[in-house]
């Protein structure tokens, strides 16, 4: 007996000394949190993979929406951008989705539509401390019409009489007009002007005491006119082939003038009281007034 004792002493303190084997200890040891480690990771890119797929669904459910947003109630809107989203999201992982579409306008003409989205995601190695991974994501789409201001300078001298050139005009600027129109989401959102490409213009009556006026090439008679404007001079009357005709009075004026002489009649110089290469010429042979900005709507 006292031999056995002796022996398991030795073999105990021999196994006390022994330093063999530590690695594999080590090894066992840290094999749990590594093991815990390389499983959260992969439940991460799941996780991830998943949200990828919900950013991108997002993206095509905001494009889809923006085109009919503004007339949406809020109800609308919500059920609309769920069903979207479902529709695009295939990721039979995620519970729990919710999908939160938010409509503003920033400015005045200008839409911005947010759409985020949440879900939750149920983990496999790290179902012990976390059953489920929640992800969410968001996106936004911008759109709208600033106002704008539109000026259409339509050539209506004699050039466009032949091969039907006056017809297309009429139809160019009115299919312009009408996409314009279209594109307005509101009355006040595009305003256009039409204003005759010749050398004379019919600004109105309502100008005739204008600084911008010159009188002295005053048109003596819009039916019978046949003097040139090199002719015009500051006398009372014009000389012709037919004879001799008064001035008529500023109230017979219909609005009419014409460009200002060379090099203003291409610049963009101030009219100047003093100088009358600067002012533009009354006469009495023009077309209708042109149109001022209007909106659109209203044409």
């Amino acid at each position: 007996m006292n031999s056995f004792l002796q022996r398991a002493y030795s073999s105990l303190r021999n196994f006390q000394r022994n330093r063999r084997g530590n690695v594999t200890m080590t090894f066992a040891l840290a094999s749990i949190p590594l093991i815990g480690a390389m499983g959260a990771a992969v439940d991460y890119s799941r996780a991830n993979s998943t949200r990828t797929a919900m950013l991108a669904a997002l993206d095509s459910t905001a494009l889809i929406l923006s085109k009919d947003a503004q007339t949406l109630t809020t109800d609308q809107l919500n059920t609309k951008a769920k069903a979207i989203f479902l529709a695009n999201f295939n990721r039979s992982d995620a519970k729990n989705i919710t999908v939160t579409p938010v409509l503003t306008s920033p400015a005045s003409g200008s839409f911005a539509l947010q759409v985020s989205a949440t879900a939750s995601v149920d983990t496999t190695f790290t179902a012990i401390w976390k059953p489920t991974m929640e992800i969410g994501a968001n996106t936004q789409s911008v759109w709208g019409l600033k106002r704008l201001e539109l000026a259409l300078a339509l050539d209506n001298t004699g050039s466009m009489a032949s091969s039907q050139k006056m017809t297309q005009l009429k139809l160019a600027a009115k299919d312009l007009l009408k996409t314009m129109q279209n594109a307005a989401k509101k009355p006040d959102d595009v305003k256009v002007s039409i204003i005759p490409f010749a050398t004379d213009v019919n600004v109105g009556t309502a100008n005739v005491n204008a600084t911008w006026i010159r009188w002295d090439e005053w048109n003596i008679d819009n039916a019978n006119f046949a003097c040139s404007r090199s002719q015009y001079t500051t006398k009372s009357t014009c000389q012709n082939n037919n004879g001799t005709w008064a001035l008529k009075a500023k109230s017979t004026w219909n609005g009419c003038v014409w460009d200002r002489d060379q090099s203003n009649d291409v610049g963009n110089i101030a009219t100047s009281a003093g100088t009358k290469s600067t002012l533009y010429s009354a006469h009495q042979d023009c077309p209708v007034s042109m149109m001022t900005l209007a909106v659109t709507g209203r044409l």
